[in-house]
């Protein structure tokens, strides 16, 4: 905060600023506001003067506030709303101006404290960057996901016709620590969404929608995350984005389960389809849902005793499955999305991770 507090005042100083602040006027006008103030006051009393100052083991926030015009009598402060803010801060009537102006010096810092770590932080832009006003994108809403936005996807891919899809038999998902990340900086529909298609000869197939967030979304998550950590790693991240496995991660899955399906690879859950909407960033996976109780080796990692030599040559037996499927010139047109990693290329990320 203090090198970015050294960086931001000789900007401001540069382009002659008059009394540097992140955001005073703010807190002035709302407190003006709410207390019955001189609403015309509002820009001389903004007048504030933010500082840090480094300590031997710590820093000094200060805000001075130079002209700052408050009245606890009379005018708007006897309406009966702003007088009743005025009361609730112990601030209404005689001989307590002085302790009104400290109390808006006190909301003054912490605003200024607040909106300068976000600064700091990177928070600031990328809460501008997602709750921004000028969405354009009609993006896939969970109120429309429903059984017409779903059949028509999975019915060529299910033998029987579907007679219904159920989305309240199953119990709720929990995403995976990516697409929680990113949930943080979209507002549209991500995550798995579990549900039960029942057939014309009555079966119940349990399936997985998994709504994929784009790439970039992923890796403002992560930045997110790392920022929170150092933001020099969160700043190296996002330098490398371009060499990192979550490089068209939104498209990749999606592209190796329609390729494996199509190849008659069956060392994976069974592929339902798929909705691809470059326009409305729109790229949802449908896949045979995975039940726990059905599942042999569920969670094993740590009980190596549960394996047998046959279980070890079934799985590496099923990785050359895969290889043989994924390595031929026929596959890299296939999937154009997958990539390898240039590890070379990341070396400064890896010493950040590693610091």
């Amino acid at each position: 905060m203090y090198d970015a507090y050294v960086r931001s005042e000789k900007i401001a100083e540069h382009v002659g600023m008059i009394a540097f602040n992140i955001n005073v006027v703010n807190a002035i006008a709302a407190i003006f506001t709410a207390t019955g103030q001189d609403i015309a006051c509002v820009g001389e009393s903004s007048t504030g003067f933010w500082t840090l100052t480094r300590l031997k083991d710590s820093i000094r926030f200060e805000v001075l506030l130079t002209n700052l015009i408050v009245g606890t009598v009379g005018g708007g402060t006897a309406l009966p709303a702003q007088n009743s803010a005025l009361r609730l801060k112990d601030c209404a009537g005689t001989d307590k101006v002085a302790r009104f102006a400290s109390v808006i010096a006190g909301f003054t810092l912490a605003l200024e404290l607040s909106t300068f770590a976000a600064l700091a932080g990177g928070q600031f832009a990328r809460a501008h960057q997602v709750f921004g006003r000028n969405k354009s994108k009609n993006w896939l809403v969970r109120s429309e996901f429903d059984q017409r936005f779903v059949k028509p996807i999975l019915q060529p891919w299910i033998e029987e016709g579907i007679v219904e899809i159920d989305f309240s038999s199953q119990a709720r998902l929990d995403s995976g620590i990516l697409t929680d990340l990113s949930s943080k900086v979209v507002k549209k529909m991500v995550g798995f969404i579990p549900m039960t298609a029942r057939t014309e000869k009555g079966k119940s197939l349990s399936i997985l929608a998994k709504s994929k967030a784009l790439d970039s979304e992923i890796m403002k998550g992560v930045h997110y995350m790392a920022s929170h950590v150092d933001t020099g790693l969160a700043d190296a991240i996002l330098a490398h984005s371009t060499y990192l496995e979550y490089a068209g991660s939104h498209i990749k899955e999606i592209e190796v389960f329609e390729y494996l399906s199509n190849a008659g690879f069956t060392h994976m859950p069974k592929y339902y389809g798929s909705k691809i909407s470059p326009d409305r960033e729109i790229y949802v996976l449908f896949q045979e849902l995975l039940r726990p109780p059905n599942l042999s080796h569920y969670n094993t990692e740590l009980s190596p005793d549960s394996w047998s030599m046959n279980d070890t040559k079934a799985v590496i037996n099923a990785l050359v499955d895969f290889q043989s499927l994924t390595i031929s010139e026929a596959s890299r047109q296939n999937l154009p999305n997958v990539q390898s990693i240039d590890s070379n290329a990341l070396s400064d990320l890896y010493i950040r991770l590693l610091e």
